[in-house]
């Protein structure tokens, strides 16, 4: 059973998806939806750029991936995901963006799916469910109750069924949309016609972003940092490839589950993450950072499925094994994929056959 959780160690963002917009909306409204100076992004929405809210904002805004960057960086950087909700060019694109955003949170992933086509438990219930089944300490479990519920609502997929609500992910309804959103489109719809029509031609559909074949999907494995598994699924997808996310293990060293080498199967290349999973320290006192046994297992599947098809994200301070040592590799420090490692992770993409 997994440790339930500390302060520490909450494992969904601080605020809602409506809450979290105000930091794509910032960009889109005054940085022209292109990456925006931090500094300015904190004064357009209100806030000092060291204040604890704003980062809060921004690391909600990183959690459903509408933006890149944390209070660190020079510059947040808008995704495709954060434009088609905050700056769609038909409803559904809105509909379907705050969706998948929600659903880039993997708690909230599996309580969506878990109660699917549903009726939602009673808000006691629901937080004795995610005390003994989601392990989440009891303030935990109420502040993520009050999270899922809101979102469920602001993305429309709370539905009331003959007065009972109910989850409907495949149907989400319009009219959980804010009135100054459906204004807007409607606006661009009927001024920005000819473009509208190039556009659709051209985008593809936010569920299905592209066809589910082998020679283009992804896997990745990640640690405990959901921050820097939302980045790499940005930039998989970026790359014009599908992401498939590995299921978390809880025992280490454990032989790799059915599931998860159907889905390595399912894949034709792989980022490994490599992440500090525990300090040791030898009898001198030096610090020996440790990584999880189950990398190493991740680690072979991937050589004997992908060949060189396949990179390893590998925190700074880890030291691999010297049979490992060679393997095309990709370092990073802290909570945020810097640019070196993100062009560093396009190139990989680009050079996988």
């Amino acid at each position: 059973m997994a440790a339930t959780s500390t302060p520490s160690s909450r494992p969904f963002p601080p605020h809602t998806l409506e809450k979290a917009l105000i930091i794509i909306n910032a960009i889109v409204d005054k940085g022209a939806s292109k990456p925006m100076d931090r500094l300015l992004v904190a004064d357009a929405i209100g806030r000092t750029p060291s204040s604890s809210e704003f980062r809060r904002l921004l690391s909600s805004s990183r959690w459903y991936g509408l933006t890149l960057g944390t209070e660190k960086a020079d510059n947040i950087v808008p995704t495709e995901l954060g434009l088609k909700i905050s700056k769609p060019t038909h409803l559904d694109e809105a509909l379907q963006g705050k969706v998948q955003a929600c659903l880039n949170v993997e708690i909230i992933d599996k309580l969506w799916r878990q109660f699917n086509r549903q009726k939602l438990p009673d808000a006691k219930f629901l937080k004795n469910t995610l005390e003994r089944s989601y392990s989440l300490s009891a303030e935990h479990a109420d502040e993520f109750s009050e999270l899922a519920v809101a979102n469920a609502k602001f993305c429309g997929i709370l539905q009331d069924i003959s007065g009972a609500k109910y989850i409907r992910m495949d149907e989400p309804k319009a009219d959980a949309v804010p009135a100054a959103v459906l204004s807007d489109v409607s606006e661009d719809r009927e001024a920005e016609t000819a473009f509208e029509i190039v556009s659709e031609a051209e985008d593809e559909p936010l569920e299905a972003p592209v066809k589910a074949t082998r020679g283009n999907r992804v896997f990745i494995t990640h640690g405990k940092d959901k921050g820097i598994l939302a980045q790499v699924k940005e930039i998989v997808a970026y790359g014009k490839f599908e992401p498939i996310i590995a299921q978390e293990r809880e025992t280490s060293a454990k032989p790799v589950p059915d599931k998860v080498m159907d889905d390595m199967r399912s894949c034709q290349a792989a980022v490994i993450h490599v992440g500090i999973d525990e300090i040791w320290f030898d009898k001198d006192g030096n610090e020996k950072p440790q990584i999880n046994g189950n990398v190493l297992i991740e680690i072979g599947a991937a050589m004997a499925l992908y060949g060189k098809n396949f990179v390893l994200l590998v925190e700074e301070g880890v030291i691999l094994p010297s049979n490992l040592q060679g393997l095309y590799e990709c370092r990073y420090k802290g909570d945020e994929l810097s640019m070196t490692a993100t062009m560093k992770l396009l190139k990989a993409f680009n050079d996988f056959t």
